[in-house]
């Protein structure tokens, strides 16, 4: 028995269904993908933007130290 013509009930053939969950499992992989990415991108500018702040806030006191001793 081919499985490939097996008609299942409604007139779907095994093809056909295999096909339609290969769809719904790529649609699935790409939205989760998508979302992976946003958290990834937001994590990151979070993790740079706190490092430069706390960069900033360290780096002042050296700053205004050497402004006063240059002027």
């Amino acid at each position: 028995m081919d499985l490939e013509y097996f008609v299942l009930p409604g007139g779907v053939t095994l093809e056909e269904t295999t096909d339609i969950g290969w769809e719904v499992l790529e649609d699935s992989r790409r939205k989760c993908w998508k979302t992976y990415d946003k958290v990834v991108f937001w994590f990151t500018s979070c993790i740079v933007s706190s490092s430069i702040f706390f960069l900033g806030v360290m780096l002042a006191p050296l700053v205004k130290s050497i402004v006063k001793l240059i002027g």
